[in-house]
């Protein structure tokens, strides 16, 4: 049920999995069964002096906390981590860091990046918000260090690295001397940027010149493995694939990576044995195109694709509908999704949860995760005071009107309004109306005069299933981190 690839490495089985088949194999729902997310808000742009203007790239540990590299309104930039409640600095541009690259973190939160030094140098450091150490630079034997490097929960740090003396080669250390791990001198041969895992393996591109006869001159173009030894090929570009995108890792040795065809587009490929290629998604369906992929330990694959039909999205399988996380026009916080901006191999953690950075229509930028439902999990719900049309007495709605009614919820001792995402309400089945620019017609004013805010929203009275014989009108929605809220209000049906 498939076909074979052959290339330096031997035969390699290429697996095409698809529908039930695929959703057993990664353990995700089958065709048709969509995975449920709620979304966790990490950090978001603001014009406050002290607040972020833009975001870099993030990554995520399997604790759900995740770092991202950020720009400040103040000019200055950093390294932050952040889990939904709390945001921490693990290193600013206000001493000798001048410009901090895409971070990696442990599970433990200690954080590996690339920077550029105020000296014009370039450095891999790691720190956990405490203390904050050089892994490499290149003022000793290095002219070049890659912009990506990797730390497993040990705190060893995986980069690629350019020799003074020549030749290039990938690299770990655990802040003591760097260890080579692979290494050549052929200036027509290089490696990507590495990925490690906790066993202290390293998997990485790799691309060499060679002579063919009857040919001549070729590059070869690898994924390969490593634990300090003889590196091992898991695919090359001898076959049906021209190059590769970098790898991610896991602790079981599994690896999964882009593939691009020689016959045009490309396909996102694992493999479990460092032998079979299993393709979860290709350009030869619904998507036109594919980017960064995350696999995390249970095997699970996530990655950056758009859409023939337009946008683009995160996905963790061949299905547009059934394995979407987000996509643009999809509701986020109190706005909608109008870009992916980042989402890159180390988005997805060991719970099924994915970092990635969104623009939304209200202009602002953000940082979030997406934290999947559990399947057969208990909803929780919410009992909420509501007033409908506040102010109003009787609560009186004219259901020929063309307008919106206003309806509040409350914040009490026990519940804060602020906490409910507007995008998710509905009053009698009728959802909160959106302005031109996407935007719920939502605010948070205090309804009641108790000094704590409330939300007041509106929604649109053509759409109210209501009629004369009804008295009373329910309201359901959502917290932001996905609790059901429901309360209803007397109201007078005029027809």
């Amino acid at each position: 049920m498939g076909k074979e690839v052959k290339g330096g490495t031997g035969i390699q089985t290429h697996v095409m999995g698809w529908g039930l088949a695929l959703g057993l194999l990664l353990g995700l729902p089958a065709a048709g069964e969509a995975t449920s997310y709620t979304f966790t808000k990490i950090a978001e742009t603001s014009s406050d002096t002290s607040g972020f203007s833009f975001f870099g790239s993030a990554s995520i540990n399997d604790g759900g906390t995740v770092a991202f590299s950020a720009v400040l309104n103040s000019g200055e930039s950093g390294i932050f981590t952040g889990d939904g409640s709390t945001l921490s600095s693990i290193a600013d541009t206000t001493g000798p860091l001048s410009a901090p690259g895409p971070p990696s973190i442990s599970n433990g939160g200690m954080v590996a990046f690339w920077v550029r030094l105020d000296t014009g140098d370039n450095a891999i450091y790691r720190g956990d918000g405490t203390t904050l150490t050089s892994v490499a630079d290149t003022r000793g034997p290095f002219n070049f260090l890659g912009l990506f490097p990797s730390i497993n929960n040990d705190g060893t740090v995986a980069f690629s690295a350019r020799f003074d003396a020549g030749g290039t080669g990938i690299l770990t250390s655990d802040g003591s001397s760097p260890n080579t791990v692979v290494f050549t001198n052929d200036p027509f041969s290089g490696y990507g940027d590495p990925s490690l895992n906790d066993g202290g393996t390293v998997a990485f591109r790799f691309h060499e010149r060679v002579f063919q006869e009857g040919v001549g001159s070729v590059t070869l173009k690898y994924i390969m493995m490593s634990t300090g030894t003889t590196p091992t090929p898991v695919a090359d570009s001898s076959g049906s694939y021209s190059g590769f995108g970098d790898p991610s890792l896991n602790d079981g040795g599994q690896l999964a990576f882009q593939g691009f065809l020689d016959a045009g587009g490309s396909e996102i490929l694992r493999s479990d044995d460092g032998t079979t290629l299993t393709s979860i998604a290709d350009t030869g369906g619904p998507f036109s195109f594919l980017y960064a992929v995350s696999l995390n330990d249970s095997g699970q694959v996530a990655f950056h694709a758009s859409l023939d039909a337009g946008g683009i999205g995160i996905f963790t399988g061949p299905d547009p509908i059934a394995d979407k996380v987000i996509a643009v026009g999809d509701p986020l916080a109190t706005s909608t999704v109008t870009q992916i901006i980042n989402f890159g191999r180390e988005g997805l953690n060991a719970a099924g949860q994915v970092a990635f950075i969104a623009r939304l229509a209200d202009g602002t930028e953000g940082v979030f995760r997406a934290d999947p439902v559990i399947a057969g999990e208990q909803d929780v719900t919410q009992d909420v005071t509501i007033v409908i049309t506040p102010g109003g007495n009787p609560n009186s709605i004219n259901l020929r009107s063309r307008g919106t009614v206003a309806v509040a919820v409350l914040s009490t001792a026990t519940f804060n309004a602020t906490t409910v995402d507007p995008t998710t309400v509905t009053l009698a089945e009728s959802p909160v109306k959106l302005k031109r620019n996407g935007t719920p017609m939502a605010a948070f004013e205090d309804v009641d005069g108790d000094g704590s805010l409330d939300l007041v929203v509106h929604v649109d009275t053509q759409a109210l299933q209501l009629d004369a014989t009804d008295t009373e009108a329910v309201l359901v929605g959502q917290t932001f981190d996905g609790t059901t809220i429901t309360g209803t209000d007397v109201v007078r049906v005029l027809p």
